[in-house]
């Protein structure tokens, strides 16, 4: 119950940050003023809960915890920063700069648990727009910080006194007491920007999922470079330009003395020339890729970048981006949209994409030009020269020819002709209807004709009983229907023999199709037959839809088959005889039901040692030795699955999740170093370290029978240091290697 209520807990404390930092822009009341727009959302926490009632026994006290606001030592300030443009602002951008060169103060906030069995749960703390969980030995993130994105900085400090320490439920009220700022461009001063903020987790700051330490990694453009007991100091990279807000919110309402952030805003009006307002979003680092030898039914891609920051030699709105579009200059009236946002929060300055663009009837044969502008949050639209343009070069317009693409599995079994269809249609026409596939010769009963309605899809034929070994000849037809009637655009026949063997197995798949790994492991022996062991692991996209797994003889007769959901798992196919040719058939099927990416191996069963050895237990124990020592052995049993005996000469560690980095045993009831021992016998198999990393380690040849499970223990694991490791809960991944030649990793859990 009290993990539970520590699930919900965390819950709320996401829904808070995101409230807290959930910043509108100040209003402008008249020239000059404005005022604060509070847009924050009341969030309940669930600060404590209450065990159910009992009729017999009595309970403990009531989970309960406690949330509250907490001052760091130090204060937030940034250093050798310099505002670009000072005259494109009200109120004093500079001085805001020379007070967070002292200093500005914060507050963080956090919620302590209070239970009586969960000993070990977390404070979960937010700081600045941080939200993490505070373990005894280490931090998680929750939700990521948003003080850098890019090269906007957003500093929201907190202020105020939430004191909440009771049984139940509390709810806060957030309210922004001061800004924010707007977007104030600023620069380094010659020597990198530094952000020092305060923090109860350096460690967790010099993450790469949070900040990082090389500009590399983690946060772009930023890198930690000195970290103190409770502070974190950021460099942003030089020669950049960046965008700082600044705003105070209250953890619970509240209120401020005086409005340090608010009046620093974007001036309404310039300074020359009676103009009314800054211009709109700048239109660079625009290209069409390719931009010549285009026909009708090719792409391009088109590369560009919108930006709403200027800089002393030409000021801009400063403010953030909503919507992005293009036309032809031949067309303006036809506008077609490459970017969006109309959500309340903008907060994208510079926004870039690369977006594919059909060339089709919108097109002309020749030089074809194509402007793209973009408009703030002011409605302010690009003009003039801030209007991207770029040509491409279309050499006919007139209609491609429809190209089809197939792939066919033939999945023929004892059951009969089978086969899965994967099509897809290229350079379609603008009137296409569907795709028709027909294979002949069809059963003697029912139609084996199946119908896309889309330009990508499959059609599965069979099992037909009794066609298995025939010739096929599979026909694909595509289907145009304009003013009533029908053409055939493309057609294409492909012979086919229901045998198992894949008649064409071309391209069907998209840029966005999952791609597919997998392993096949051999676990055949003749007492079970054929037993295959299929590891597969897919992207995990929209585009995903399933993954088949096929155990086929050749020579179309017994199978196994399975279908999984899952973008990752282990199957276990089997089937008989053993002394057969198999063809084993992973595919990776996309939400078109297409096959986009497929492993097809052809194996001859073979008994192999690990094949047939199975982990069946593993746990994590203390050693036996005087003292208390942490649970850093490693105790796992075997069993044989087959008729024959079973060698093992020699292991390598392979991986941990755990910090260790060598197995050796010390001081125990086994003689100094044994870190391999075969324990139902007292065997010693190894006497030395066994390093992470290093390879197999040749061991005393070791056999056991199939009646037997043999327990083993790897003991002990350790660290750096070679302090011992509590392995528990942790994993281990071991590799055995058996007298036959073969080899298998086992992961094993503590």
């Amino acid at each position: 119950m009290e993990f539970n209520h520590n699930s919900d807990v965390q819950s709320d404390m996401q829904e808070l940050r995101n409230s807290l930092i959930s910043v509108r822009s100040a209003e402008r009341i008249v020239e000059d003023e404005y005022e604060i727009v509070s847009d924050h959302r009341p969030v309940r926490v669930r600060v404590g809960t209450q065990y159910p009632s009992r009729l017999i026994t009595f309970n403990p006290p009531n989970p309960m915890g406690s949330l509250q606001a907490e001052t760091p030592e130090s204060e937030i300030s940034i250093n050798n920063a310099e505002v670009r443009t000072p005259d494109a602002y009200e109120g004093n951008p500079e001085g805001l700069l020379n007070d967070l060169e002292v200093g500005v103060e914060t507050r963080f906030l956090e919620y302590q648990p209070q239970y009586n069995e969960y000993r070990n749960a977390p404070n979960t703390r937010i700081e600045h727009s941080l939200l993490y969980n505070d373990f005894d030995e280490t931090d998680l993130v929750v939700q990521d910080q948003r003080v850098i994105e890019g090269r906007r900085l957003n500093l929201v400090l907190f202020d105020g006194e939430p004191q909440r320490s009771v049984g139940q439920t509390a709810t806060l009220d957030p309210e922004t007491l001061d800004g924010p700022t707007a977007p104030i461009t600023i620069e380094d001063d010659g020597d990198p920007i530094e952000l020092t903020i305060p923090t109860k987790a350096p460690e967790l700051w010099k993450n790469e999922d949070v900040i990082g330490e090389s500009f590399t990694e983690g946060a772009a453009r930023a890198r930690v470079i000195t970290s103190g007991d409770q502070t974190v100091t950021i460099e942003l990279q030089v020669d950049e330009t960046y965008q700082l807000r600044v705003a105070r919110v209250g953890f619970d309402g509240g209120s401020v003395d005086e409005e340090q952030f608010t009046p620093i805003q974007i001036k309404e009006t310039g300074e020359t020339g009676g103009v009314d307002s800054y211009p709109g979003p700048n239109i660079t680092n625009l290209e069409a890729n390719p931009n010549t030898g285009l026909n009708r039914g090719d792409t391009f891609d088109l590369i560009w970048e919108a930006s709403n920051i200027g800089d002393e030699n030409d000021l801009r709105g400063g403010t953030p981006i909503q919507r992005v579009e293009w036309y032809l200059e031949s067309n303006p009236d036809e506008k077609y949209e490459l970017y969006s946002d109309q959500s309340e929060n903008l907060s994208e300055y510079v926004v870039s994409n690369e977006t594919t663009i059909p060339v089709d009837q919108r097109f002309e044969t020749g030089e074809n030009e194509l402007r793209i502008r973009g408009q703030d949050s002011r409605g302010r639209w690009s003009e003039n020269d801030d209007i991207g343009s770029v040509t491409v070069d279309v050499d006919s317009t007139e209609e491609r020819e429809t190209q089809i693409a197939a792939r066919i599995d033939d999945l023929s079994n004892n059951n009969g002709a089978r086969f899965i269809t994967s099509i897809s249609i290229r350079n379609e026409n603008e009137n296409f209807d569907r795709i028709e596939v027909d294979y002949e010769p069809d059963a003697t009963y029912g139609s084996a004709d199946g119908t896309i309605n889309t330009t990508r899809g499959s059609v599965s034929y069979g099992p037909r009983g009794g066609l298995e070994n025939t010739d096929f000849d599979i026909t694909i037809r595509v289907i145009d229907e304009e003013n009533g009637g029908e053409t055939v655009a493309a057609t294409r026949t492909i012979s086919a023999t229901a045998d198992t063997s894949n008649p064409i197995e071309e391209n069907v798949s998209l840029g966005s199709s999952p791609q597919l790994q997998s392993e096949i492991l051999d676990r055949s022996n003749l007492n079970d037959g054929a037993r295959y062991r299929i590891s597969y692991e897919t992207d995990q996209t929209d585009a995903y839809k399933e993954t088949q797994l096929h155990l086929l003889e050749t020579d179309p007769g017994n199978f196994d088959e399975q279908t999984e959901n899952a973008t990752e798992t282990a199957v276990d196919l089997s089937t008989y005889p053993f002394d057969s040719e198999y063809k084993i058939a992973v595919l990776t099927v996309d939400s078109d039901g297409v096959v986009v990416d497929a492993n097809i191996e052809i194996k001859q069963p073979e008994e192999t040692m690990a094949g047939n050895t199975e982990i069946v237990s593993s746990a994590a124990q203390e050693p036996d030795v005087p003292g208390n020592s942490p649970d850093s052995e490693l105790a796992f049993t075997l069993e044989k699955d087959g008729p024959s005996d079973v060698t093992i000469e020699g292991i390598a560690f392979e991986e941990t999740s755990s910090d260790a980095i060598t197995i050796e045993a010390t001081d125990q009831g086994f003689a100094d170093g044994n870190s391999f021992v075969r324990t139902d016998t007292d065997a010693v198999l190894y006497s030395d370290l066994i390093n992470l990393g290093a390879g197999e380690t040749g061991i005393t040849d070791e056999t056991f029978a199939q009646w037997e499970s043999p327990e083993f223990i790897l003991t002990q694991f350790r660290d750096t240091d070679g302090n011992q490791v509590n392995i528990a809960g942790e994993t281990v991944t071991v590799r055995l290697y058996f007298a036959d030649g073969s080899s298998r990793s086992y992961e094993l859990t503590g």
